[in-house]
This record gives C-alpha cells, sequence and structure tokens, in this order.
C-alpha cells in the first residue's frame, strides 16, 4: 500500500489566477524514500503542506489525498500528529521550546504520553542522532545543522509512518549534510524530501520525482 497517493491535485493561492500545484497524480510507496525535485517556484513546498492539514495552505484546492489508502481529510488531527512527521526548510521555524531535551519531549508531551514511555522515546532518539552531549544545552546556543538535527529527531521521536522534509539540508554545511542523510538512509520507515539537489541524495533515495516536468528520473 502506498503511504500516499495524490489524484489530480491542483492548488490555487487566494487572489492568484495560476494554479500553485497543477494536476498532479503521484504515488509515495511506503517504507521507501522518495524525493521530490525541482526549480524554485514549481510548488515543492505547496505539495508538501497539502500532506498535512494543520499546514496546509488557504486556497482553493482541488482532487484527493489518500493516507494509506484513507481520505487525509477523514483522518484526525491527533493522528496525522502521530503518524505524519514533517521537518521544515530553516531550522528556527520548528523550534517551540528552550531546551534540547524539552524539544524531543515535545511531540509525546502533547499527545498525552506517559512519562516512562516518553522517557525512553527520547533517550532512543537522542542517542540515534548523536545529540547526548546536547541534551541539557539551550537550543539558542547551536548551530543551524544541530537545530536541523534536533527537529528531525522531534519529528521521529513520535515514530510516524511518514517523515516528510522541506529541503531540510538548504542552510547546512557538508558535515550536517552527510550526518543528516545518513540519519534518513537508516530510517525505519516511510520518508518523503524535497531538494534542488537530487544528487546528493541518489544513492540512498528509491523514486524522484521532478515536479517541473512531472516525471520520474532515475540517477
Amino acid at each position: 500500500m502506498a503511504a500516499f497517493e495524490i489524484r489530480d491535485l491542483s492548488f490555487t493561492y487566494p487572489n492568484e489566477n495560476k494554479p500553485a500545484v497543477d494536476n498532479i497524480t503521484l504515488s509515495i510507496p511506503e517504507g521507501r524514500i522518495t524525493l521530490i525535485c525541482g526549480a524554485s517556484g514549481s510548488g515543492k513546498s505547496t505539495l508538501l503542506r497539502r500532506l498535512k492539514t494543520c499546514l496546509a495552505d488557504h486556497g482553493k484546492a482541488e482532487g484527493e489525498v489518500l493516507f494509506f489508502g484513507k481520505a487525509l481529510d477523514a483522518v484526525g488531527q491527533a493522528e496525522q500528529a502521530r503518524r505524519i512527521g514533517f521537518v521544515f526548510q530553516h531550522p528556527d521555524d520548528q523550534i517551540v521550546t528552550d531546551k534540547v531535551f524539552h524539544e524531543l519531549a515535545f511531540g509525546p508531551e502533547s499527545l498525552g504520553w506517559d512519562q516512562a514511555r516518553m522517557r525512553l522515546a527520547v533517550a532512543e532518539m537522542a542517542s540515534y542522532f548523536g545529540l547526548d552531549e546536547l541534551f541539557e544545552k539551550n537550543v539558542a546556543e547551536l548551530s543551524g545543522g544541530q537545530k536541523q538535527l534536533i527537529n528531525l529527531a522531534s519529528a521521529a521521536v513520535l515514530r510516524p509512518d511518514v517523515l516528510i522534509l522541506d529541503e531540510p539540508t538548504n542552510h547546512l554545511d557538508v558535515d550536517a549534510k552527510d550526518e543528516l542523510k545518513r540519519a534518513l538512509k537508516d530510517y525505519h520507515g516511510s520518508v518523503l524530501l524535497v531538494c534542488h539537489e537530487p544528487e546528493f541524495y541518489s544513492d540512498i533515495v528509491t523514486k524522484v520525482w521532478n515536479l517541473e516536468e512531472y516525471s520520474v528520473l532515475t540517477l
């Protein structure tokens, strides 16, 4: 079963005549890494935000999005929060607390996890992403690459079925990019990411959609 099925999806922002996303049909396979590329303005970020209803922009939408065979609009917000992780392009856009351990615990706390379950999940993610030495630090003290790893760990701590990343390496140095790619390669679940440099991910992705040309690429 596909993680997402996008069927004839179009979206137009208010006061705009041209759709930002125009009649898109594509499938995001379960348990694989899928990449969407295309030039700036081709609708990549707009498309991603249609895959989590609390992030969807206001405007005119047509078509449908299915999440594991069910209409996304029929999936409750709490279930979407648990099953669909999202990492934004700019690291500071997602930080909501002061300390690294608070950031990792924010999602589980919001969903009402008990303390034992939450602490175990946070400890596992901190270890997996190599954040143990940063655990007690203020988030404001971290580099952009470290913040983006925190954001990725915070999204992954809920063990979502799908992890969505919008240009996650845009503002990272080479070492931080490599660390982020390693984490994605080993992630157990579906990953969907957008970027301008598909070649960088060529050794880990299963499918590449070129949104501008609306075609599947082979790297």
